[in-house]
């Protein structure tokens, strides 16, 4: 085929893939079993993807120059098993419509299915490379670093909590070593399901050790609030206590080092979230004084009064102190007030206000300060505006040489009204989660645009309480947003949700692809 037939018919192909990977990735999200079936398939229809929208690219340019080359680009293989593939996802997209009964699929029909695509997808490289042979502007290093970069994107993440640990595991390996590739007659076949005038289920069964059941599952109300467990019943919740041993963090009845040694001791052992959580940037949203010891309070009012007072050696000496302690992102703390509400004004916002040096603005850009983070509050007679980022500070108070460092830097593009609507239905879920609760009395809830910043677009919003470490990890995910609870449940279980601008819903489990 020449180039700019091949890019023309990968872009039906893409059309395909995306609608199988969207139906896929909710589906498993919704289901209790049959996760790592799915999520191969899943991986390789997205690796799929990935390798065709490179060769729709690349050959669009190259036919542009020159369309008399001719590639050996199998179509028809392509389109062959996107139909099986396609015959899988109508099926999986009508389940929804039975909330609650169990659809059976041959576990041989999906290893045939993932082997199927993967010998597509070695098709697909080669006439990526064929590509780089036949083209002067594409060498055959930049083709392979792209190949490269689609084997490692296409890597699902199952559960929110491993996105984090910046290691990509290999792709999954196929069922079975030898699984052949399905003829262009093999169909899917999942098994037809009868309803008797009972509304149960029964099923035709072709052999049942070949069988794998998708079951669905009706998840409960996100609306309806649940009660935190009493103490010690937080068996498999996290606390930031096991890796840190920060005392800062125990109510103050047990702040005493023998004490506080044996809470260490006590904490149920959860490595990788406890790892992630400990290297999460945090929202500091708890404003109430009476969550924290006296020794947390001194530090962080030490900060405040640093970065109030334009000591900015102090305000360094703080962050680190706290850093020893286990405490994370404290550039982006502000005082907490004893009878006002808290001003929001963190030390860069300080920094900002006084035209401090350059170098001392950076060192705080540097160890984390967010640049897109406005004040709560300001005085009308010194600034124009309550809500002020640092930039808006500088610009309004004329201290150019500080425009480019406190200028932010965007990883993570989303659309402001998007993102807005996010946050509510986020804070919606929050409301409703922490109502009539005491750690509902004095909270600044997230604000999103500080997870544009990041490389990674996670963070964590600790609910400090007298009897339990609980609090909402959350990351965007395209244009939604995956949130996983901590201790909020009486049910003493981590819940997930996926919030989307239509509302929140509570899932099994998190589907998404590492995009960093």
């Amino acid at each position: 085929m020449d180039p700019l037939s091949i890019s023309a018919s990968a872009v039906a192909l893409i059309t395909v893939c995306v609608q199988t990977v969207q139906i896929i990735k909710k589906t498993i999200e919704t289901i209790k079993t049959a996760k790592r079936e799915l999520l191969n398939v899943l991986n390789e229809t997205n690796r799929m993807r990935l390798l065709l929208e490179q060769l729709r690219a690349l050959t669009h340019q190259l036919g542009s120059k020159n369309n008399k080359i001719l590639l050996a680009f199998d179509q028809t293989g392509c389109e062959e098993i996107l139909s099986e593939l396609k015959r899988l996802i109508d099926k999986l997209a009508q389940a929804e419509l039975f909330a609650g009964f169990q659809f059976l699929v041959r576990r041989s029909k999906l290893e045939a299915l993932v082997a199927g695509l993967r010998a597509q997808e070695d098709g697909i490289r080669t006439v990526l490379l064929s590509v780089a042979t036949e083209s002067a502007v594409f060498t055959r290093d930049y083709v392979q670093t792209l190949i490269d970069g689609a084997n490692v994107q296409a890597v699902s993440i199952s559960s929110i909590t491993q996105s984090s640990t910046g290691v990509v595991d290999e792709p999954p390996p196929p069922f079975t070593e030898h699984a052949e590739p399905p003829s262009p007659t093999d169909e899917l076949d999942l098994a037809k399901m009868k309803l008797t005038s009972e509304g149960q289920a029964q099923m035709d069964i072709p052999g049942t050790e070949d069988i794998i059941s998708l079951a669905e599952t009706d998840l409960p109300s996100t609306s309806i609030a649940d009660h935190p467990a009493e103490l010690g019943t937080n068996v498999g919740f996290w606390s930031p206590l096991k890796e840190d041993d920060s005392t800062l963090w125990l109510p103050i009845s047990t702040s005493n080092p023998l004490e506080t040694q044996k809470q260490i001791d006590a904490t149920p052992a959860i490595p990788p979230l406890t790892k992630l959580l400990s290297e999460t940037v945090i929202w500091h949203g708890q404003l109430s004084r009476y969550m924290y010891d006296d020794e947390y309070l001194r530090l962080r009012d030490r900060l405040a009064d640093a970065a109030y007072y334009g000591d900015w050696d102090e305000v360094e000496a703080t962050i680190d102190d706290a850093h020893e302690h286990g405490l994370r992102s404290w550039p982006n703390c502000y005082r907490i007030g004893k009878l006002r509400g808290p001003s929001g004004w963190t030390p860069l916002h300080q920094a900002a206000f006084l035209g401090a040096p350059k170098s001392a603005v950076r060192m705080l850009v540097d160890q984390g300060a967010s640049r897109t983070l406005q004040t709560v509050r300001t005085s009308s007679s010194e600034l124009p505006f309550r809500n002020m980022t640092a930039l808006e500070m500088a610009q309004f108070l004329g201290f150019k040489y500080l425009f480019d460092v406190l200028s932010p830097i965007i990883h993570y593009s989303i659309p402001c009204a998007t993102l807005h609507k996010l946050q509510q239905n986020f804070h919606y879920l929050i409301r409703g989660d922490l109502a009539g609760r005491p750690e509902d009395a004095q909270l600044r809830l997230p604000e999103l645009e500080l997870l544009t910043e990041l490389e990674n677009p996670e963070m964590y919003f600790p609910l400090k309480s007298p009897k339990i470490a609980m609090g909402y990890f959350y990351r965007l995910d395209g244009r939604e947003l995956l949130v996983m609870s901590l201790g909020i449940s009486s049910s003493g279980q981590r819940k997930y949700y996926r919030v989307t601008e239509r509302g929140a819903r509570e899932i099994q489990d998190a589907i998404l692809f590492d995009m960093s």
